[in-house]
């Protein structure tokens, strides 16, 4: 460790008081010179300026404490000196003098930032002892603002923490819903691993379309989860080699209700519930449960609808076997504008033809 220590330092260890630097700014130069001495003998470093122009020049190179100015001087006066001064130093404190007794100019200086506000011939001990309230309010100011800024950061930190222990609480809870789902799937032989493929092939679309940050991590969530609600549904009805009857399939379309009962009280934010709830929307409007179309449906369901109709066919059914990616795509292509978005069609055709995602097939 280094034997200097440097003097402020040092200072505060001992508990003496640093000397402080002030400013004494007046036209008058006899005044100016009077008031100067006597800050000094008070212990006090001073500079002193003659006008408001010299006092900028002296505050832009030098940091003061306070600044103890005369109100009228030729040129720009005190008042407007005060707006200026605290601009280049919040922190200044500033003692103004007059030799007019003006309760309006006494406003406008304390409006303006003045702390003290003396009528000439001052006495100099009233003057110290507005140099020092001047000085002790600047102090105070300081270090309440030290301690809300103290405060604010442990706040920050405290809330950053939080927010992180939500989000890993939060990732570990979607894991395992998701989880329940792949478990599910498992024991299916037509689902097995559908989530996870839609999941894998979402993320390639988001990726051509450059998507944000923000939303892609809704997407994942949303397409790990979009067909909880299937978890619901009969077997039977799932499984059926024959076409279904008109109750059947309002009761299979039931599954995107039952997915976001499932999931409205548990996921936030709600982007993943609307990127859910349009999975089987179409791009013209006739599709399920709202029948909303166009870019009213989130960009998060156009890229599911278009990812879960490849992947189903592309997945053996208890009704055909599966087709090949391009041959799937081909059919696809047929209801861009109607049942897809066609913008999304475009990225997946990118995502299958160029990217040569492996797993579609199942």
């Amino acid at each position: 460790m280094s034997d200097h220590v440097d003097s402020s330092v040092l200072h505060q260890m001992i508990g003496d008081r640093e000397p402080t630097r002030l400013l004494v700014v007046d036209d008058e130069d006899t005044v100016r010179l009077a008031i100067a001495r006597f800050l000094r003998s008070r212990g006090h470093e001073v500079e002193s300026a003659a006008s408001a122009d010299d006092a900028l020049a002296l505050l832009r190179k030098t940091r003061f404490a306070a600044m103890v100015c005369d109100v009228r001087m030729p040129g720009m006066s005190g008042v407007d000196l005060i707006p200026m001064a605290l601009e280049l130093d919040p922190d200044l404190a500033v003692v103004m003098l007059t030799a007019v007794t003006d309760s309006s100019v006494a406003a406008q200086s304390l409006s303006r930032g003045a702390g003290e506000y003396l009528v000439k011939p001052v006495a100099l001990r009233e003057l110290e002892i507005a140099v020092e309230r001047a000085l002790s309010k600047r102090t105070i100011a300081r270090e309440q603002r030290d301690i809300e800024r103290l405060i604010s950061d442990e706040v920050d930190r405290h809330t950053a923490a939080l927010r992180h222990e939500r989000a890993e609480s939060y990732s570990r809870f979607v894991q395992s819903l998701a989880l329940t789902v792949e478990l599910a799937e498992s024991n299916d032989p037509y689902f097995a691993r559908t989530a996870a493929r839609v999941t894998a092939i979402a993320a390639a679309i988001a990726d051509v379309l450059k998507l944000d940050q923000g939303a892609r991590e809704h997407l994942n969530t949303a397409a790990l989860l979009h067909d909880i609600g299937r978890l619901a549904t009969r077997d039977a009805l799932l499984h059926k080699s024959q076409p279904l009857e008109p109750a059947e399939v309002r009761q299979l379309r039931e599954h995107v209700r039952l997915g976001l009962e499932v999931l409205s009280p548990l996921i936030f934010p709600r982007t993943v519930l609307h990127f859910v709830s349009d999975h089987h929307e179409h791009w013209d409007g006739t599709g399920y449960p709202s029948g909303r179309s166009g870019e009213r449906l989130s960009i998060g369901g156009r890229i599911l609808a278009a990812t879960d109709a490849l992947v189903s066919l592309t997945s053996k059914r208890p009704y055909r076997e599966p087709i090949q990616p391009d041959e799937a795509l081909e059919l696809l292509a047929n209801d861009a504008g109607t049942q897809f978005d066609p913008t999304v069609l475009r990225a997946l055709g990118i995502v299958v033809t160029e990217q040569h995602v492996l797993g579609l097939t199942g």
